[in-house]
C-alpha cells in the first residue's frame, strides 16, 4: 500500500518544517530535470536523419514554480530597518509575511549576546554585555551546538518553528525577531533561516544577496518568480568586488602549510603516487605564498622590494617561480577530496611561548577583540578551528585561475614589522629595551595578499542577474548610470544605459525631488575674509585655509537654528583642523579665544567616532542637543564614513549641511590605479581606444569615473537632509571648485541645483552667504 503523506495544519511549526523540506526537495528536483535537459540533447537532429525510424524524446514534466517573492537588499542594517518600519506603515503591513536576514552579531545569537558577566571589587558577578567578534561568535555558536552542553536557545526544531511563524504574522525587523527570540529563549538566528521557503518578502544586506555561497547555505532560491530589488545600488558594484576578494595572511599560511606536512607525515605511505604528486605541487604553492609575503634583504629586489605593490596573477606566479603549476588539477583535488576539511583535524595548538607566525595571530585576536571601525577590519583575516586555513587558500588559488589578467589583481603587502622585549607592550622598541636577549620580531601590520577583483562584471553570469523575473536598481546617486552598468552587466545593456534608453531587457526611470525646490537653499561658499576657501592637497592644511573654515561654521552655528552636519573629505582632515581650531584665534576678531572655544560657546560640537559601537550613543546625543537645547548641536562627520550614508537627519536634526572640499579618492592607490586603466581602455566606462582619436577619449574616459567616485560620495553626504516633502534646509558647498569647475557643477543631482538655479552665479563670501541662510530660515519659521 502506498504510504500517504502526512498533512498538518497550516500555520503550526510541523507545517512550517514541512514546507521547508518540500522547498529543499523542489529544488533539488528542478536541479535533476535541467541535468535530464542538458544530458538528453541529442547530437545531430534527429527528423533530418536518413532512418525512416521516428524517435521521441520523453522528458519528465518540469516541477511546479516556487511562489513569488521578493527579494530586498540594502547595504546597511540600519537601511532594511528603515524600509521594514515603512512597510508597516502600507496597507500590506498586516498581513505580508516578512523576514529579515542578518548576522549573529546583529544581536540575533541570544546565547552570547545577551549573556552578561558580573566584576565587582568581591566577586566576578557584575553586568556588563560580552561582545564577540563575529568571526569568534560564529565559532562559539558552532562549538555550542556540538557540545554536549547543547545551546540553551536552539532546543529543538520545534521551538525555532515556532518562533519562525510568530516572527511572520506582521512585517518584523531583526531587532523584532531578535527581541522574540529573548523573550522566548530561542535561537532567532536559525528561525529567521528557516522563515525563508515561507516568506513573500526578504530583506537582507548585499552581502548574502550577491554571494552564492551565502544563498546556498540559507537555501535562498533566485526563480524565475523572483523579484529582487537592490536599494542604494551605486554601491553594488563595490560589493561584488569586496564579496569576491579574498585575502590570506602570513600566518594563515603557515599553519595551512603545518596542518599539510602533518597530515603528509601521517597518510604519506596510503595516499596513491598521483595524489602525492599534487600534493608536493600544492606544498610549492603555499611555499611560494609564503615567500611572496616574506621581506627580503639586501640583493636587487627592484620593484618587488616596495611593502605594497600589485601584479597580476600571471605576473604574481611568475614571480614566484609557480607559473609551470597547473592550477586546475591541484585544485579539483582539494575539491574532490575534501582536503580542507580533513586538516581540520591536524590543526596545530596554539603555543604560549610564540614564534613570529603566533605572535602575528595574537595580534590579531587582540585587533578582532576591539570594537572595529570599519577601517582595516576588512584586512584582519582570523580563522576559527571551524574554518580550515587551507579552505582560505583554496578560495585564493581558485582567483589566480581567472581567465583574464584584467579582472583581478593581487595585492602583496608585507606587513610592518616592529620589534618588542619581554614585557610585551606595544611601544617598545629594540633601542630602548636593556635585555637585547628578549627582543622578539613582531608585526604593527601583518603581511598579506590580497586578490582583489577590479572589474564586477565577471559575476554577470551569476544566477543574481539571469534567473530571476527582473531586477530593480534604485538609488538617488545612479548617475552616470552607463558606467555602473558596465561594471555590473557590460554589453547591450549597458550601451543603452549611456542614453538612459528604454528597451526590452532595461528600462531607465527617472523622477524629481518629493520636496518643493522653495524648501531648499543651495549654497557655494568660496572666500572668508579674502581668503580663498581651495581645500586641494597643497593648501587644505595652511592656517589661512584652516582659520577661514573654522569661522566660517562659528557664523553658520550663530545663524542656523537646531542642527548642523559638516562632512570633511577625511578623518585625517578632520584631525587636522580640530587641532589647528583649538591653537588658534579667529581673524578679524577681538575674541583671544580658539576658534574650538567659539564653536563650543555657540554650539554643542559632536565628532563622528571612529569605533562603530559608539556610533549609537553619538547619535543619540547629537539628536537631543540639536532638537531640545537652544544651542543647537554641531556634527563633524567624514564623506564616506558611517554617517554619510543610511542615517535620516530629518527636520531639526539637520537645518544645514556643509560640504567641506571634494572628497577624491588617493591616486597612489595601486588599485585604483588599475581600475583608471581598465576604464580608459574600454573595459569598464566609455571610451574603446578604438578611433583615432582613442587617447584623448581614453583619459576623458578615466577622468570622469574618477569625478564621478567623488560626487557619488558628495551627493549621499547632501541627501541625509531634506527627508520628506516638508522638510526644509540649506546646503553649503564649501570650495572655490564647485562653482568654478562645469563638470563639478554638472554631477550635482538636478533637484538640488534646480532648487537655486543662480547658485553659481551667486557672491560667494561668508556675509552674503550669511545673509542668505538668515533670510532662509526667516522665511521658513514664518511659513
Amino acid at each position: 500500500m502506498k504510504k500517504k503523506n502526512k498533512t498538518f495544519i497550516p500555520g503550526t511549526a510541523e507545517w512550517l518544517l514541512q514546507r521547508q523540506q518540500q522547498s529543499q526537495s523542489q529544488s533539488q528536483s528542478q536541479q535533476q530535470h535541467q541535468s535530464a535537459l542538458s544530458s538528453s540533447r541529442p547530437e545531430t537532429d534527429l527528423l533530418s536523419s536518413s532512418s525512416s525510424i521516428s524517435q521521441t524524446l520523453v522528458l519528465p514534466p518540469p516541477p511546479p514554480l516556487p511562489p513569488p517573492q521578493i527579494l530586498y537588499a540594502a547595504r546597511t542594517h540600519s537601511q532594511l530597518s528603515q524600509f521594514v518600519q515603512e512597510i508597516r506603515k502600507t496597507k500590506w503591513g498586516k498581513t505580508l509575511r516578512v523576514v529579515a536576514l542578518g548576522s549573529r552579531g546583529q544581536g540575533l545569537c541570544g546565547e552570547f549576546t545577551n549573556t552578561s558577566t558580573n566584576t565587582t571589587s568581591t566577586t566576578t558577578t557584575t553586568k556588563k554585555k560580552k561582545f564577540l567578534s563575529e568571526s569568534k561568535l560564529t565559532e562559539a555558536c558552532l562549538e555550542l551546538r556540538k557540545s554536549s552542553k547543547k545551546c540553551s536557545q536552539y532546543v529543538n526544531n520545534e521551538s525555532i518553528a515556532t518562533l519562525a511563524l510568530h516572527g511572520l504574522v506582521e512585517a518584523t525587523d531583526l531587532e523584532d525577531i531578535a527581541k522574540l527570540g529573548k523573550t522566548n529563549n530561542t535561537c532567532a538566528y536559525y528561525a529567521t533561516r528557516m522563515s525563508i521557503p515561507i516568506a513573500q518578502l526578504i530583506v537582507l544586506p548585499y552581502s548574502l544577496l550577491c554571494s552564492k555561497k551565502s544563498r546556498v547555505s540559507l537555501g535562498l532560491q533566485i526563480h524565475s518568480n523572483t523579484l529582487v530589488l537592490v536599494d542604494e545600488a551605486h554601491n553594488l558594484p563595490d560589493a561584488i568586488s569586496n564579496l569576491n576578494s579574498v585575502t590570506i595572511t602570513k600566518s594563515m599560511t603557515v599553519k595551512a602549510q603545518q596542518q599539510l606536512d602533518n597530515y603528509l607525515i601521517r597518510y604519506v605511505d596510503k595516499l596513491s603516487s598521483s595524489n602525492l604528486r599534487l600534493l608536493g605541487q600544492l606544498k610549492l604553492l603555499i611555499r611560494g605564498l609564503i615567500s611572496s609575503m616574506t621581506t627580503t634583504t639586501g640583493g636587487e629586489g627592484g620593484e618587488h622590494q616596495k611593502q605594497r605593490y600589485l601584479l597580476s596573477s600571471s605576473q604574481f606566479l611568475v614571480s614566484q617561480r609557480l607559473e609551470t603549476i597547473n592550477l586546475f588539477p591541484v585544485l579539483r583535488y582539494m575539491e574532490e577530496s575534501k582536503l580542507s576539511q580533513k586538516l581540520l583535524g591536524f590543526m596545530t595548538a596554539p603555543s604560549s611561548k610564540s614564534s613570529s607566525s603566533t605572535k602575528v595571530e595574537g595580534d590579531n585576536n587582540k585587533r578582532d577583540g576591539n570594537n572595529d571601525d570599519g577601517g582595516d577590519k576588512a584586512d584582519n583575516v582570523s580563522v576559527t578551528s571551524h574554518i580550515s586555513p587551507m579552505s582560505v587558500l583554496e578560495t585564493f588559488l581558485e582567483k589566480l585561475t581567472y581567465a583574464n589578467d584584467d579582472d583581478g589583481q593581487v595585492v602583496i603587502d608585507k606587513g610592518t614589522e616592529c620589534y618588542e622585549g619581554g614585557s610585551n607592550t606595544a611601544d617598545n622598541s629594540s633601542s630602548n629595551n636593556d635585555n637585547d636577549n628578549n627582543i622578539t620580531s613582531s608585526y604593527e601590520k601583518e603581511p598579506q595578499l590580497r586578490f582583489c577583483v577590479l572589474n564586477p562584471a565577471v559575476q554577470a553570469r551569476d544566477e543574481l542577474w539571469t534567473s530571476p523575473r527582473a531586477i530593480a536598481l534604485v538609488g538617488g546617486t545612479l548617475q552616470p548610470l552607463d558606467v555602473m552598468m558596465r561594471e555590473l552587466v557590460p554589453g547591450n545593456i549597458a550601451t543603452h544605459a549611456a542614453t538612459a534608453q528604454s528597451i526590452d531587457d532595461f528600462w531607465a526611470f527617472t523622477c524629481g525631488h518629493v520636496v518643493d525646490p522653495s524648501h531648499v537653499l543651495l549654497q557655494s561658499l568660496t572666500k572668508v575674509d579674502g581668503v580663498n576657501i581651495d581645500v586641494r592637497h597643497k593648501t587644505r592644511s595652511t592656517q589661512a585655509v584652516t582659520t577661514a573654515i573654522g569661522k566660517a561654521l562659528v557664523r553658520l552655528c550663530q545663524s542656523v537654528p537646531h542642527g548642523v552636519v559638516v562632512f570633511l573629505p577625511s578623518y585625517k582632515y578632520e584631525a587636522v583642523l580640530v587641532d589647528a581650531w583649538r591653537k588658534r584665534t579667529a581673524a578679524g576678531t577681538s575674541s583671544p579665544k580658539s576658534i574650538w572655544n567659539q564653536l563650543e560657546e555657540t554650539t554643542t560640537v559632536i565628532r563622528e567616532p571612529k569605533q562603530a559601537s559608539q556610533v549609537e550613543s553619538t547619535l543619540t546625543r547629537y539628536s537631543r542637543n540639536a532638537t531640545k537645547s537652544s544651542r543647537g548641536a554641531l556634527l563633524l562627520s567624514v564623506v564616506g564614513g558611517k554617517l554619510s550614508e543610511g542615517i535620516n537627519f530629518a527636520d531639526d536634526l539637520c537645518r544645514c549641511v556643509v560640504v567641506v572640499g571634494l572628497p577624491f579618492a588617493d591616486r597612489s592607490d595601486p588599485l585604483l590605479q588599475e581600475k583608471l586603466k581598465l576604464v580608459a581602455n574600454g573595459s569598464i566606462g566609455i571610451g574603446n581606444g578604438n578611433s583615432s582619436n582613442s587617447n584623448m577619449l581614453q583619459s576623458t574616459a578615466a577622468r570622469d569615473y574618477y569625478r564621478s567616485l567623488c560626487l557619488r560620495a558628495v551627493n549621499q553626504s547632501v541627501g541625509r537632509a531634506i527627508r520628506h516633502a516638508k522638510d526644509w534646509a540649506t546646503i553649503v558647498l564649501m570650495d572655490e571648485r564647485y562653482p568654478a569647475d562645469e563638470a563639478i557643477a554638472r554631477g550635482l543631482p538636478s533637484w538640488l541645483t534646480d532648487s537655486t538655479p543662480s547658485w553659481r552665479r551667486d557672491l560667494g563670501d561668508l556675509n552674503s552667504v550669511i545673509r542668505r541662510t538668515e533670510t532662509f530660515f526667516a522665511t521658513r519659521t514664518s511659513s
